[in-house]
């Protein structure tokens, strides 16, 4: 893989989780993907002072999540081995996404993985599917209070049979998609 242009220092001090975070921004924004024009601020930009933004997870949640997976250094190291595809796979998931085909992005991120990297499987539990479980939770809790709601994860987490679209479909909820 490409020298990820991090200070030795650095990197020895970082625990793998957050070293795998930092060198898949580090590439995201190498392949022109700005941060700040991400689909999330967007849309909280949009709603401004008008609309209250409420949270599935809190940062803690997600470091404590990203801190305690099993195995991060496999994630890491899976991470480091396929940084040099990164921008073709960011690319088709981004045209998978465009085209609304959660099917194949399901495919892309999910299935290519586990095949791929079967040992992936208990990291997968952890950052997508538990997740899920408890966003979908929340978004129960926000639709039953009776005032309608816009709901921004990333498009991951709504993907597949274990993602959020299908358990509020187990729930009896029914989603469309636009």
């Amino acid at each position: 893989a490409r020298g990820a242009g991090l200070p030795i220092e650095a990197v020895l001090n970082m625990k793998p989780a957050v070293l795998t975070l930092t060198l898949a921004a580090r590439e995201f924004t190498r392949q022109g993907y700005d941060p700040q024009q991400g689909i999330d601020l967007y849309f909280a930009r949009k709603a401004g002072e008008s609309k209250p933004i409420l949270e599935l997870e809190t940062v803690k949640e997600q470091l404590d999540m990203l801190l305690g997976l099993p195995d991060a250094s496999l994630l890491l190291m899976y991470t480091i081995r396929d940084l040099d595809k990164t921008g073709e796979q960011i690319g088709e998931i981004v045209k998978l996404w465009k085209a609304g085909d959660a099917d194949g992005m399901d495919e892309a991120i999910v299935g290519e993985s586990l095949r791929e990297e079967p040992r992936v499987a208990p990291i997968l539990e952890k950052i997508l599917f538990e997740r899920n479980v408890a966003m979908t939770g929340k978004i129960k809790g926000y639709l039953s209070s009776g005032r309608s709601c816009f709901v921004v994860v990333g498009a991951a987490h709504f993907i597949g049979d274990r993602g959020i679209v299908k358990l509020l479909e187990k729930e009896g909820y029914r989603v469309r998609q636009f």
